[in-house]
């Protein structure tokens, strides 16, 4: 009998102690399985000797790594040493020492991470460093005390949003194939003032190559045509010699000398004045006129006249009414803003119309044209908010540098609108050529009248 109830309480033990372990390693893959779901980045900001700044952003699935571990996940071509004092970083794209000789300068890569927005010497070597979610890490060439150049969070963002746009780039060059997504990328280029040699894919093709060799075929509109302008000024080129064609004299065919209306929409006419003005036209007064004149009652612009009015719409003509010299107090401005105020909520973004879900696209829009006409996007009734359009954006990129357009997965659309606004810049955006050619043709007019 005794036995037999030492037999029972044996099998009884052993069968919890299986039990244990098998809901054990249940809870292990649970914990691992979320672990594995959860990504951090973090941003490498490199200075090389030249002055150059390359950013790039990186993600991760541990909670924390090394700031070794960190500079290797950018892809960057570096170059280490191992010594009794751990990893030595000697060169970093091609800047720097070899290995067998990793101090065959006075100069070296000063290690910083960047706190409130400054940078603070590390007094670890990167081996023994610790990477968080949302750090930045920094590298700067040179004597002892160099660091990268002052960055902001906003400036992080944009630069990251680039970084997950190129991976769009086919290889004709195109972002995502189409037209109209490289001309939108053109723009997120030009306001970050990117090198437009980083945009060049795998075959060979640059970006700029596909929008000339495709622009022909898609400048039906003048609003497209002012878009394309726009694009090609962000990036340094002319538009009034672009792909064997003058962009002005491409929108003026579309003009009615008439009405001095532009195109069937309000997008036609406000991305005409706004593609004039990147061109360096002067912008006739009666051509702005036609938009006051279409004004809502609610004081917005919808995307044709007589439509309902729209954040988006609103902004764009915004944006067009002071390209065209229309003062930022005038009755079409102030009412433009109001309307936009009337779609502003409380997690600080813009809907596309009023009471509604915030969104990027629209919220990108906004802040455009708030910038054009003064406002400050950080303020609220004239007073600092932290939660702001700006704050808004941030909250929705996606570690890998994307971001969303209501909810995940990032967006291609919403990043490229998301990136000018960043960078605090509305439309157009100026460029060195059409500046060039300004001078010349005001020197050329002295010359005449002497």
């Amino acid at each position: 009998m005794v036995r037999k109830s030492y037999v029972s309480t044996m099998f009884l033990s052993l069968f919890l102690g299986l039990l244990f372990i098998f809901f054990a390693m249940i809870s292990l893959q649970s914990v691992m399985a979320s672990s594995e779901d959860i990504t951090n980045h973090a941003d490498v900001v490199i200075q090389t000797e030249n002055g150059e700044v390359i950013i790039r952003r990186i993600t991760f699935t541990h909670k924390v790594i090394s700031g070794l571990e960190a500079l290797m996940l950018t892809n960057l071509d570096i170059i280490t040493s191992q010594t009794d004092f751990g990893t030595l970083v000697c060169s970093i794209e091609a800047t720097g020492c070899p290995a067998d000789d990793c101090f065959c300068s006075s100069s070296f890569w000063n290690y910083l991470y960047l706190q409130d927005e400054t940078w603070n010497a590390y007094d670890v070597g990167a081996d023994s460093s610790t990477v968080g979610n949302n750090h930045v890490q920094g590298w700067a060439w040179g004597e002892w005390g160099i660091t990268p150049p002052n960055i902001t969070t906003e400036t992080l963002a944009a630069r990251a949003g680039l970084q997950w746009l190129k991976s769009w780039q086919h290889d004709d060059g195109s972002i995502n194939g189409q037209f109209g997504s490289s001309v939108d990328a053109l723009l997120a280029i030009g306001a970050m003032n990117d090198d437009l040699s980083n945009w060049t894919s795998t075959a060979g093709n640059t970006i700029l190559d596909y929008v000339k060799n495709s622009a022909r075929e898609n400048l039906d509109t003048s609003g497209n045509i002012g878009k394309l302008a726009m694009a090609v000024a962000s990036v340094h080129a002319d538009p009034r010699n672009f792909a064997g064609l003058d962009l002005v004299i491409s929108m003026t065919a579309h003009l009615d000398t008439t009405t001095y209306v532009y195109g069937s929409t309000n997008w036609d006419q406000a991305l005409s004045i706004l593609g004039l003005k990147a061109s360096g036209e002067i912008i006739p007064i009666t051509t702005s006129q036609v938009l006051i004149d279409r004004i809502n009652d609610d004081g917005g612009w919808g995307w044709m006249a007589e439509i309902g009015s729209d954040t988006n719409s609103t902004a764009i003509v915004l944006q067009a009414l002071v390209s065209s010299r229309q003062s930022v107090t005038a009755t079409a401005i102030i009412s433009g803003l109001a309307y936009i105020e009337s779609a502003r909520n409380a997690d600080g973004g813009f809907s596309y119309v009023p009471d509604s879900s915030s969104e990027v696209n629209s919220t990108a829009y906004v802040v455009q044209g708030l910038l054009a006409t003064g406002q400050y996007p950080l303020q609220v009734n004239d007073t600092w908010a932290m939660t702001n359009p700006i704050s808004f954006l941030l909250n929705q990129q996606e570690s890998d540098g994307g971001f969303i357009y209501v909810q995940p997965p990032a967006n291609l659309l919403a990043t490229m609108q998301a990136i000018p606004a960043l960078t605090g810049k509305p439309f157009p955006i100026l460029n060195k050529s059409v500046a060039t050619r300004g001078g010349s043709s005001f020197w050329r007019k002295i010359y005449f009248y002497q």
